[in-house]
C-alpha cells in the first residue's frame, strides 16, 4: 500500500485527505473553530476507519496557503510535529498557483484568483500571458491595475474571495467579468495530490513546512 496524506486549511475548515497511490480514499473536515484541539483526533479517526496507521504514510502534502493565518499555522505546526516524530517527508504547495494551474482555461486571456486578506486587502493569483503571478495588495489598487493592464478584456475570477469582493469586481469590470458556476474556491485535494506526488517522486521533500507568507500575520 502506498498511503499518503493531503492537508489544507480553507476559510471555514481544515481538510485531511487519505490516498492509496492515486486513489482518494476519503476526505474528512474539521471546523476551524475546533481545529486546534481536534486535528490529531480527526487524523487518527480517518486512519483507523481505513485500517491504516501513521507509520504507513509515505509522505504528506500541505497547502501552504493563503488562508486565515491562525488556523493555517496551527495545522502546519501539527503536521510538522507528526512528520518529525515519524520521519515522514513533507511537500509544500503554493495554494494560489495550484488554483490557477487546476483551473487554467485558454478561452480566457486572464484568470484572477482572489482570497480575502482582510482590511480591504486581497491575496491574489493571476494567470495571464502564459505567466503566473501571486501576492497581496489592496483590492482597489489591484483591480485598477488589472483594468489598465488588460483593457476591454474578459476577466475570469475564481477563489472564495470572488464572492467577498463581488461588488467591487462588478463595479470595475462590468460586463467584462466572468464568474464560473460552480465557483472553484480552493484547490481540490485530488489536484494537490497530483502536484505533491510529482514532487515526491522527484525527491523534492523537506522536513518542515512554513505557511506561505504573502502578508504579515492575520
Amino acid at each position: 500500500m502506498n498511503y499518503s496524506l493531503i492537508v489544507q486549511s480553507t476559510y471555514n475548515e481544515i481538510q485531511i485527505a487519505l490516498f492509496n497511490a492515486d486513489q482518494l480514499i476519503e476526505t474528512v473536515s474539521e471546523s476551524k473553530k475546533t481545529a486546534s484541539k481536534n486535528i490529531l483526533s480527526t487524523l487518527n479517526r480517518l486512519l483507523d476507519t481505513h485500517g491504516c496507521t501513521i507509520d504507513a504514510i509515505q509522505y504528506i502534502g500541505v497547502n501552504q496557503g493563503p488562508a486565515p493565518f491562525t488556523t493555517l499555522r496551527v495545522l502546519i505546526t501539527t503536521i510538522n510535529g507528526v512528520a518529525f516524530a515519524k520521519k515522514i517527508p513533507l511537500i509544500g504547495i503554493n495554494g494560489l498557483k495550484a488554483m490557477l494551474q487546476e483551473n487554467h482555461n485558454a478561452d480566457f486571456p486572464i484568470t484572477l484568483c482572489l482570497y480575502n486578506a482582510f482590511n480591504n486587502d486581497a491575496y491574489f493569483g493571476i494567470d495571464a500571458l502564459d505567466k503566473l503571478e501571486n501576492g497581496w495588495k489592496n483590492i482597489d489598487i489591484l483591480l485598477s491595475r488589472i483594468q489598465v493592464q488588460f483593457p476591454d478584456t474578459m476577466v475570469r475570477t475564481i477563489g472564495c474571495g470572488t464572492e467577498f469582493f463581488k461588488e467591487k469586481l462588478i463595479d470595475v469590470f462590468g460586463d467584462k467579468l466572468f464568474i464560473p458556476e460552480p465557483l472553484p474556491e480552493f484547490p481540490s485535494v485530488k489536484f494537490l495530490h497530483l502536484l505533491v506526488k510529482k514532487e515526491f517522486e522527484a525527491g523534492n521533500t523537506v522536513q518542515e513546512i512554513s505557511p506561505l507568507y504573502l502578508k504579515k500575520a492575520i
